[in-house]
């Protein structure tokens, strides 16, 4: 687990001004904990991913124009394009993930604070090491689902399935260009579009990157 390091011990000190509201302020921390720590563990995978130089299955945008066939080297390079274009997407959800922990970290920091110097927080402790309790377990199966995600990956790469085709272009013959219409109560094949159902639907199997919060 060399490519994750989380460390919460810097939330174990602080001084602020003493407010009211435990209960909300126990519950904010907490769930900026499990906000930060996802950012972290995704940042952790993603950097992974960039040195193995290998583009995350949900980040793996692309298209194959007709007539493209596996092993050509024209699907090479394609695919070395659609590589190129994931690999700059990591970088700049890095950029995005970066920003949005140095926020939490000071909201977190400001939050501990308060709930450290708060009068009555002897009466709250026990429920405040609960919470490092729940996102520390919360941590172990991020990180466990991350690296299944780096064996999966690793897989796909290895095995030339990082970038399938779509099934249609894999019978040896270029797609039919074409499409149907209607006429005179029959159906008629025209020229010109590609008919309905010979290429695999991207749009559901590899869905867009979706937007950072």
């Amino acid at each position: 687990m060399d490519w994750i390091k989380i460390d919460y011990a810097f939330l174990r000190n602080g001084t602020a001004d003493v407010t009211d509201n435990m209960d909300l302020r126990l519950v904010t921390l907490e769930s900026k904990l499990h906000k930060v720590h996802g950012l972290q563990c995704d940042n952790a995978y993603l950097r992974e991913c960039m040195d193995k130089r290998r583009v995350p299955k949900g980040l793996r945008v692309f298209r194959f124009p007709n007539g493209i066939k596996k092993g050509q080297p024209e699907c090479n390079e394609l695919i070395q394009m659609f590589d190129r274009h994931g690999l700059e997407l990591i970088d700049f959800i890095l950029k995005i993930n970066n920003k949005r922990i140095d926020e939490l970290l000071n909201e977190i920091d400001e939050q501990n604070k308060c709930i450290l110097n708060d009068g009555n927080f002897v009466k709250y402790k026990y429920r405040y090491n609960s919470i490092f309790d729940r996102v520390e377990h919360d941590v172990g199966v991020n990180i466990e689902k991350k690296r299944r995600k780096l064996l999966r990956d690793e897989h796909e790469y290895k095995h030339n399935l990082a970038y399938p085709l779509p099934k249609a272009y894999n019978k040896g013959d270029e797609v039919p260009n074409n499409y149907q219409v209607k006429e005179g109560g029959e159906n008629r094949v025209i020229p010109g579009a590609r008919q309905s159902g010979s290429s695999d639907s991207y749009d559901s199997e590899y869905p867009p990157p979706q937007k950072v919060s």
